[in-house]
């Protein structure tokens, strides 16, 4: 029973982590979105039109770290992870 409250304790860490991270990354893009509107800069641009590409990636790598495999799930190797 230690155990599993342990195990949920830190499963509630990690998500509390994972939110965290994204408001911020939310708050950072608009910032950028917003200066890059009123200052016309070549590189606030780019960053604006780049952002919703690296929070795509950034969150299906958190959803593949935080996938939890059952035993029937047949495992795929890409890159030398074992995605299931």
């Amino acid at each position: 029973m230690m155990k599993k409250i342990e195990k949920d304790t830190n499963i509630v860490r990690s998500n509390s982590r994972l939110i965290a991270v994204g408001i911020v990354a939310i708050i950072v893009a608009v910032v950028v979105i917003f200066a890059s509107i009123m200052t016309g800069n070549a590189v606030l641009d780019f960053l604006a039109a780049a952002l919703p590409w690296v929070f795509m990636g950034i969150a299906l790598a958190c959803f593949l770290a935080t996938r939890k495999p059952d035993e029937n799930t047949p495992k795929l190797r890409v890159a030398g992870l074992y995605l299931s």
